[in-house]
């Protein structure tokens, strides 16, 4: 029959499998990753060789005891190239590694005096985590109220539009916490023994925060005025919130940024007041973390790395170059960049990723000023103000747009030492 290999079969194994591509769902993926473990016999190592390559995979560290004495041996005549398949077992293999293996074959075993050493070529649903993850991570905890009667809805309401807005600012990876149930009952499902092992892999995948964002509501009222006149009773209503956040580094418990807002309006709608204070929040905290980039130009147009709900047409910014870092005397720490106001722009489109910005006015040749994380937009300016009329350059503008692609990672470190 030709050359015969040894194969060892996890408990209640259905059939072989022959090595195929796997289509799984978005977001797995099957990675091939090869293990060696050692053991007493030949189903102790190899199930020793399994968890090393599944712990490859998925970053967990699993004892091979837990599920050795689930491994019976059983000797397969099939050629090199065939793979086992781990069905029978993978669950259990998957529940305590966070990954399940579709098929594996032995790639080499040793037999030394009583000792076994296996090596194994496994292919492993992994879960493939969005790009997006990679990115600074905060979590929008609900605001505690400082006094009684203050509104559940208003709590419920601030923190919703705040992870509103700051996911739209594609600066942050938002974790919500708000639907735990919701999601525990999901992750179940996949860890079921009517779902497909494969989903196995979606276990442990759940992120951890760097930064929370906390504070508590001093006052959310309206305030009711009356005033007699003429006979007649005059009422006047105001709506009034007063808070203060902090964002906490998590790991540390250190306060990165702590601050306190009050803001009024006309009427009894304190929904809406709560989604201008959500607004001006977000944008005080993206604008601390990472402002508003200058990412190409074309002519006088600047086209910003920054779109969504914190950006609108018609709103002017400063624009600022910024310059040297600037450095704490006694503790040495970063201060920021020194930043030069160049002009002002006024905002003329925005997309859900990116927005479009005209040259109001300019000191100097935007060619000049441009590079890669130098210019930068600070505001909005609370009244903008009528559009000057701007000279010409002399020199003919370029026509097409001047990408900032180079110095992404030394801009990122600069935005690092501002915050």
């Amino acid at each position: 029959m030709g050359s015969k290999t040894p194969f060892i079969r996890l408990l209640v194994l259905v059939s072989l499998l022959v090595a195929a591509p796997f289509s799984l769902a978005a977001g797995l993926h099957v990675v091939t990753v090869e293990g060696t473990g050692e053991g007493q016999n030949l189903a102790q190592a190899t199930a020793s060789a399994l968890v090393s390559a599944l712990a490859q995979v998925n970053g967990v560290h699993v004892e091979a005891v837990q599920f050795m004495a689930e491994v019976t041996v059983a000797l397969e005549t099939s050629s090199s190239s065939d793979f086992a398949s781990a069905t029978a077992n993978a669950e259990a293999i998957s529940q305590a590694t966070g990954g399940a293996v579709k098929a594996y074959r032995i790639v080499s075993q040793e037999n030394m005096g009583g000792h076994w050493r296996v090596q194994v070529e496994a292919q492993v649903a992994a879960y493939q985590r969005s790009v997006q993850s990679d990115r600074l991570r905060i979590v929008v905890l609900p605001f505690r109220p400082a006094q009684r009667g203050v509104d559940k809805s208003i709590e419920g309401a601030l923190a919703s539009e705040l992870n509103t807005y700051l996911t739209q600012s594609r600066r942050f990876a938002v974790l919500d916490r708000t639907f735990e149930n919701e999601r525990q009952s999901e992750m179940q499902i996949a860890s079921s023994a009517s779902a497909p092992i494969e989903e196995m892999a979606r276990l442990g995948q759940r992120l951890g925060t760097d930064l929370m964002l906390v504070g508590h509501i001093d006052q959310a009222q309206v305030m009711t005025q009356r005033t007699e006149l003429a006979g007649r009773t005059l009422t006047n209503q105001t709506s009034r919130v007063r808070l203060q956040y902090r964002i906490v580094e998590t790991a540390t418990g250190q306060v990165k940024l702590a601050e306190s807002l009050t803001r009024s309006q006309e009427g009894a709608d304190l929904q809406r007041l709560v989604q201008r204070i959500a607004e001006d929040m977000a944008r005080d905290i993206v604008d601390a973390i990472f402002p508003i980039t200058v990412e190409s130009i074309s002519g006088e147009s600047l086209f910003l790395g920054q779109g969504g709900r914190l950006l609108k047409a018609g709103q002017v910014y400063r624009l600022i170059q910024r310059g040297e870092v600037i450095h704490d005397s006694y503790t040495g720490e970063s201060l920021g960049h020194q930043e030069l106001n160049v002009g002002r722009v006024r905002i003329t489109d925005v997309q859900s990723k990116l927005a479009q910005a005209q040259v109001l006015e300019l000191s100097g040749d935007l060619r000049d000023l441009f590079g890669p994380g130098r210019l930068i937009l600070r505001g909005p300016l609370a009244e903008p103000p009528a559009s000057p009329t701007r000279e010409s350059n002399n020199r003919p503008p370029p026509s097409a747009a001047t990408p900032a692609s180079s110095g992404i990672s030394t801009m990122q470190k600069t935005l690092e030492s501002d915050w």
